[in-house]
């Protein structure tokens, strides 16, 4: 493992199903680029102290995703997606835009298609 693991993938670990078909582990372990090692000592935690203590560790204590995880295992009903609680946290003024991260693939396609249809003359509208 070359950096910190994600929280969505420290969040799978812990609600990790006990009887997960055989090689899932070495599966998912490959896909998000961690080691079993780190796999089973993040699901041992969870285990251990909750799934919300996964998170809690490594420093992600009142980020939304974490925020979401407690509230679910509060009991709290019906609870936020984590979209909404981090736009409840920037209005809030305890969360902060990253305006510095990369826009993801699909939107800078996206936005090479309009603009290609704006250089092109004007905004074309698709049949529908």
């Amino acid at each position: 493992m070359s950096g910190p693991v994600d929280p969505r993938v420290r969040l799978a670990i812990s609600q990790w199903l006990d009887d997960a078909p055989r090689g899932s582990v070495t599966t998912f372990c490959a896909e998000h680029s961690i080691s079993r090692k780190t796999f089973y000592a993040l699901l041992a935690r969870a285990r251990r102290d909750g799934p919300a203590a996964v998170l809690e560790a490594s420093g992600l204590d009142c980020g939304p995703i974490s925020v979401l995880e407690k509230m679910r295992s509060m009991g709290i009903e019906p609870v936020p997606s984590a979209a909404s609680l981090a736009r409840i946290f920037r209005a809030a003024g305890v969360a902060r835009l990253e305006p510095k991260k990369k826009p993801r693939a699909p939107y800078r396609r996206a936005m090479a298609k309009v603009l290609a249809v704006i250089a092109v003359g004007g905004l074309i509208r698709y049949g529908g």
